[in-house]
C-alpha cells in the first residue's frame, strides 16, 4: 500500500553531509496520457504506461496526467483539451494502471486542474493531486481535495499556470494557495509546494534563475518541496539543449543540485537514471565526509 508523505518521513535515503544527515529526494515518475505532452519519451498509453511503472523501480510515486499543459510558443499547438477528454483518456488506461500501482506498492498521483477528473481518479485509487494552478483553476477542486483527505502539490500560480515572473511572486502566490488549502480543511502535513519551472505563459529563463539563486527562499514556507524540471526549457536555458530529447545530462545535473538543496520530491521522466545518480553523487559525498552511508 502507498504511505502519505508524512509517513514517509525519515525514511528516504540520508547522506552525511557537513556534519548532518540529509535525506535525499524521493521520485515521482512523470507519465503522460497525453499525446500532446513537450516530450515524446513521457506520452504512453496504459500498456506502456504499466511497462514504465514496471521499470520505475526507485520511483515512490507516480504522476499520471491526461492533458499536456506545454508552453505553446516552445513546443506548438493550443487546442484546448477538455475535461471531458481527459477524463476519457484516464478511463482508458486506469483498469492497468491502479491494480498495478497497489501490486507494486507505488502511490498514484493525479496531474489535473480539473475537480471533475480529480474526484474520478481519487475514487478509483489515486491519493494525491498534482495542481499546477494552486487551486485557482477550478473553484471545486479545494473541497474536493479536504473530502478525500489526498496528498497535494500546489504550483506556484497567480491566476494562469506558470504566470509568476519573479521569486516574490511565486512566493506570494505560494502562501496564497496554502491559505486557500487550509481554509477549506486541507491538513497542511498533506500539502507540498512547487515554484514552477519552465517556460509557462511564454516567460523567458530569468524566472527560472531567479528561483535557483533564492531557491533557500521556498524552505520558510515550511513544508515539502516538490519540483518538476525534467527536461524542461529551464535545462535549455542552462545547457543549450534545444530539443527535449537531449536533456537529459542537464536534467540530472539539475537533480544533483537539487539534492543539494534538500528538495523533498523529484518529479523525473528518467526515474532510474536519476536515481543512480544520486546514488553515485550520496556515494561521494560520503566518502567525501570520510564516512559511510546511512
Amino acid at each position: 500500500m502507498y504511505q502519505s508523505l508524512a509517513e514517509k518521513k525519515g525514511k528516504a535515503y540520508k547522506v552525511e553531509k557537513q556534519g548532518k544527515c540529509m535525506e535525499l529526494p524521493k521520485l515521482v515518475a512523470a507519465l503522460n496520457l497525453s499525446p500532446e505532452s513537450f516530450y515524446v519519451g513521457s506520452r504512453v498509453t496504459g500498456l506502456v504506461a504499466a511497462e514504465k511503472m514496471r521499470k520505475a523501480i526507485h520511483a515512490s510515486i507516480v504522476d499520471i496526467g491526461a492533458k499536456s499543459t506545454r508552453p505553446p510558443h516552445l513546443y506548438g499547438g493550443e487546442e484546448e483539451i477538455s475535461p471531458e477528454e481527459e477524463l476519457r483518456r484516464l478511463e482508458a488506461a486506469v483498469d492497468l494502471i491502479v491494480p498495478l500501482a497497489k501490486e507494486l506498492g507505488k502511490q498514484l498521483s493525479i496531474d489535473t486542474q480539473s475537480a471533475k477528473v480529480a474526484e474520478y481518479a481519487l475514487e478509483v485509487g489515486f491519493t494525491m493531486v498534482n495542481d499546477i494552478s494552486g487551486l485557482k483553476a477550478d473553484p471545486d477542486m479545494p473541497e474536493l481535495v479536504s473530502r478525500y483527505d489526498a496528498d497535494l502539490v500546489v504550483m506556484a500560480t497567480r491566476q494562469r499556470p506558470g504566470d509568476c515572473r519573479t521569486m516574490d511572486e511565486i512566493m506570494t502566490a505560494l502562501e496564497e494557495s496554502i491559505d486557500l488549502a487550509l481554509a477549506h480543511g486541507i491538513k497542511r502535513e498533506k500539502i507540498s509546494v512547487d515554484p514552477g519551472f519552465g517556460g509557462w505563459q511564454g516567460k523567458g529563463s530569468d524566472c527560472d534563475m531567479d528561483i535557483i539563486r533564492n531557491f533557500a527562499r521556498l524552505k520558510d514556507l515550511k513544508l515539502p518541496i516538490y519540483v518538476a524540471v525534467s527536461r524542461k526549457s529551464t535545462i535549455q536555458a542552462l545547457g543549450g539543449a534545444r530539443d527535449p530529447e537531449d536533456r537529459l545530462p542537464g536534467s540530472l545535473a539539475m537533480a544533483i543540485w537539487l539534492a543539494e538543496q534538500g528538495v523533498d520530491y523529484i518529479r523525473t521522466h528518467d526515474v532510474e537514471k536519476t536515481y543512480r545518480a544520486l546514488k553515485v553523487w550520496k556515494q561521494i559525498t560520503s566518502l567525501d565526509r570520510g564516512g559511510e552511508e546511512t
